[in-house]
């Protein structure tokens, strides 16, 4: 997982309707066929080119953060209300039914709801280890009734917040069945969808090492967890002292949809679909030329993990060293970024190399049918968190590192 940097922009954008019915599909050509029970979607574009890209507006309808919001200005910095217009480490951005906007703030360790206009409603939360308190926190999803799920980490612990901003529940997963999970999703019957993190005695030097990651389906009785699928993550090498991950090699993209685990991993342009019992049931294909890895990708891509201590203090040299080694892919992977939206449509950004932290990404984007629709392009440096109701969420930076919330439209 990339680290959060500390300045983070939250971006929330309106979505013309046209990209769930206009034009698109029209561009496009696809099939759908079955395969030992598994409904297999593949779509291509044959002037692609030409197909249809839609950008976001670089034109806010507004703004939330300490810097550019009018209604934070007016408030003294001290004072509680302002503060609440103030992030450090923006950990999601979630969309509500009502046009406003849910924040997790890591900094401060709360979750913050906005009104559809970008003003304050309440706050929750704080650091500590006690209910209602968090070290880690982490956005997991909403319930039908509105209420939010967080975990945390460091405590192996979900608390769920009503849409009013009260204390409805915690709930310990310290040991399910003598292992301790972490949880990245929550099913609507309350089940987590989480893996289950281990720990491996060092290996002799110079050896590799692909780290498969399992999906579970975790309840909060002594029931065995579900298998639900397992992807290959990154290739990793152990020198004797660090643990390096080979350059484009990542961890597979997770999701849930409803009932749905979504899974997107390797090089292919490829969605994988499971259910709550593990079978794979559909698959979504759609052709692109891949993007050839490169000298100079990986010699910036190891130039940025290096000024991000992302392996403490391993220095160039020590990359040169075990470089030759690691089986470095010839083709980037396809995707590095997965979202649902609220209409099950799914939302693919193109793999982007790690150093490249301002480009104008472009997703993918496959209906809740899995057919292949077209593009969107986003403004540079912007992270898309949520899509619902003709709207966008996301997350980026300002030129001073320092966080804010927006609200954008989405352009054909």
């Amino acid at each position: 997982m990339r680290r959060a940097s500390r300045g983070l922009l939250v971006v929330v954008t309106a979505l013309s309707s046209a990209c769930a019915s206009d034009s698109p599909r029209d561009d496009a050509t696809f099939s759908v066929r079955d395969s030992a029970g598994i409904r297999i979607v593949d779509s291509r574009s044959p002037v692609w080119g030409t197909a249809s890209v839609w950008r976001v507006d670089s034109l806010p309808h507004f703004v939330i953060g300490e810097r550019e919001i009018d209604l934070a200005a007016t408030v003294q910095a001290t004072t509680p209300e302002s503060s609440a217009y103030h992030f450090d480490a923006v950990r999601a951005a979630e969309l509500r039914d009502d046009g406003g906007v849910i924040v997790l703030e890591g900094g401060s360790s709360e979750l913050r709801r906005f009104d559809g206009s970008g003003a304050h409603l309440w706050s929750v939360g704080r650091l500590g280890g006690g209910p209602g308190e968090f070290r880690s926190p982490s956005y997991l999803g909403t319930y039908a009734d509105g209420s939010i799920a967080l975990w945390d980490r460091s405590v192996a612990r979900l608390t769920v917040i009503g849409p009013d901003g009260v204390l409805r529940r915690t709930q310990g997963y310290e040991s399910v069945v003598g292992r301790q999970p972490a949880a990245y999703g929550v099913f609507p019957d309350s089940s987590l969808m989480a893996v289950f993190p281990t720990s491996i005695s060092p290996p002799a030097p110079g050896t590799l090492f692909t780290d498969t990651i399992g999906f579970w389906r975790v309840t909060d009785t002594d029931v065995e967890p579900v298998l639900l699928a397992r992807h290959p993550g990154p290739v990793a090498l152990w020198t004797g002292r660090y643990q390096l991950n080979t350059p484009f090699t990542s961890n597979p993209l997770r999701a849930l949809r409803g009932s749905q685990l979504i899974v997107s991993s390797g090089r292919r342009p490829s969605v994988f679909v499971y259910d709550t019992t593990g079978q794979l049931v559909e698959r979504y294909d759609v052709q692109r030329v891949p993007v050839t890895v490169n000298a100079d990708d990986i010699d910036r891509t190891i130039d940025f993990t290096i000024e991000q201590k992302w392996y403490g203090d391993v220095s160039r040299q020590v990359w040169n060293e075990w470089l030759p080694r690691m089986p470095v892919p010839e083709q980037q992977p396809a995707y590095d970024q997965l979202v649902v939206a609220s209409d099950g449509a799914l939302w693919l950004r193109h793999y982007v190399p790690l150093h490249v932290r301002d480009a104008a990404f472009e997703w993918d984007v496959f209906a809740a049918d899995g057919v292949w629709q077209g593009i969107v392009r986003t403004p540079p440096g912007l992270l898309v968190t949520s899509v619902r109701d003709g709207r966008l969420a996301g997350i980026a930076r300002d030129s001073l590192d320092v966080p804010s919330v927006r609200v954008h439209a989405i352009l054909r």
